[in-house]
């Protein structure tokens, strides 16, 4: 349970490169040397990483040979990823408008608010 100190953050999607991040870093490997043992580039590794390309059948085959984790467990953790990005970008709120006025204010806010990627004003 959260304690006065504590903040519930509200879900983030995990790209599958995160998770991978954190196994190097449990059994002390660098991402050169996990990259050789895939025969991958650290570049393309490093794009994996941060999530900047998705996690293919053949990187998924390569890693289960690497680090013994299996290919659906990766393929899972692509394909959660994905569909929690693609609902977030689909996400819509309507805003009605008592004062045309405040617009400005109310597109700078919602700018702000996490998750809403369309408004639509009426």
């Amino acid at each position: 349970m959260a304690t006065r100190n504590e903040q519930i953050r509200p879900y983030r999607p995990v790209p599958p490169g995160e998770v991978l991040k954190a196994e190097l870093q449990e059994r002390g490997l660098t991402q050169k040397a996990l990259a050789g043992a895939i025969h991958k580039q650290p570049a393309y590794l490093s794009l994996l990483i941060h999530g900047h390309t998705r996690i293919s059948n053949d990187v998924a085959q390569r890693l289960e040979q690497a680090l013994d984790i299996p290919a659906h467990v990766w393929l899972n953790l692509q394909s959660q990823y994905d569909a929690a990005i693609k609902s977030k970008t689909h996400s819509k709120l309507t805003v009605t408008l008592s004062d045309p006025s405040r617009l400005s204010d109310v597109r700078r806010a919602i700018s702000r608010m996490q998750g809403v990627h369309r408004v639509s004003v009426i």
